[in-house]
């Protein structure tokens, strides 16, 4: 299904699709409680969580968080990771190995913690992550970008991309991939 004809490797979507499935196992327990009382600052997205064997940069734009992470080499595929959680739950502890993972794959990752609603609506967010991603890929000007979102990171890498398509000479079409696995 995600193999092309002239391939005969899994593609990169599929890569990413297995990799979101196997790490995000949310139980419907978890999520209602989730819901009800949204934690803060558990602080799963962090530099000094990350795995040792992985170099990382912490930078901030409007006060919130963006950490890339890559492994001693990496190409110059980026992936800009945008986590699920409903739009009210941080990133959790499965989000930081799939980071992990696909930097220990030779990608670089970027991670936008953005805003989360109640305290935050719509507007603020996809402004955050426009910003966001303006920092991002004007720091790494050479790298081919990936916006990936799990679930409610999808919608938010779609409206980016959507934003992006509107406005002149923004988007350098040959070097960004969307990818929204689940």
């Amino acid at each position: 299904m995600f193999l092309s004809a002239h391939r005969s490797t899994p593609s990169l979507t599929s890569r990413l699709l297995y990799q979101s499935l196997k790490i995000s196992n949310f139980s419907e327990k978890v999520f209602t409680k989730l819901q009800n009382h949204p934690e803060r600052r558990t602080n799963q997205i962090s530099i000094h969580k990350i795995n040792r064997k992985l170099l990382a940069v912490e930078s901030y734009v409007d006060n919130s968080k963006i950490i890339t992470v890559r492994g001693k080499t990496s190409s110059d595929k980026h992936i800009i990771f945008l986590h699920g959680g409903a739009y009210f739950a941080e990133a959790v502890k499965g989000h930081r190995k799939l980071m992990e993972s696909f930097a220990l794959s030779g990608f670089k990752v970027s991670f936008i913690d953005y805003p989360l609603s109640p305290e935050n609506n719509a507007a603020i967010t996809i402004n955050l992550v426009e910003k966001a991603y303006n920092k991002i890929t004007s720091g790494y000007p050479d790298d081919e970008f990936l916006l990936f979102g799990d679930s409610a990171g999808g919608g938010l890498a779609l409206s980016l991309l959507l934003i992006l398509l509107l406005l002149p000479s923004t988007l350098p079409f040959r070097k960004l991939r969307f990818s929204c696995p689940i």
